[in-house]
């Protein structure tokens, strides 16, 4: 089985699993680093993504015995530019639809975001068609 995964909430995690916090913090600082990540620095935020994309897919094949070929995430271009992904070389893949996983009525009811994506591998593309 082979899977895309967001980065977003990867990288939320990864960074409290870093810095050392305790699961119980981990729950009541994961809103804050959901937004807080944006306070980083930029040097330091495209530090964070390298760190992560280079270490996360052999991270997933130890823990689900699969590993994973391409990170992707998505920017709301209303409220971000999404400078650190494209200064860490993240790929503009395309644009959502804006109608959202549950979407009954075939209309946009969402902000339309920037869908960026992450190659791990240089052969991504074919691993992910194999699976």
């Amino acid at each position: 089985m082979k899977m895309l995964v967001g980065c977003a909430s990867l990288a939320c995690l990864w960074f409290l699993l870093l810095r050392g916090v305790d699961a119980v913090k981990r729950v009541s600082r994961w809103r804050w680093l959901a937004t807080g990540l944006i306070l980083l620095g930029l040097a330091d935020a495209v530090q964070f993504l390298l760190r992560i994309a280079r270490r996360i897919s052999e991270d997933w094949q130890r823990a689900y015995t699969h590993p994973i070929y391409m990170l992707e995430t998505f920017v709301d271009p209303a409220r971000f530019r999404g400078t650190c992904y494209r200064a860490a070389n993240w790929i503009l893949l395309g644009h959502t639809t804006g109608r959202g996983k549950n979407d009954l009525t075939h209309q946009p009811n969402r902000p339309i975001k920037e869908v960026l994506g992450y190659p791990l591998t240089r052969c991504f593309r074919q691993q992910l068609v194999e699976g």
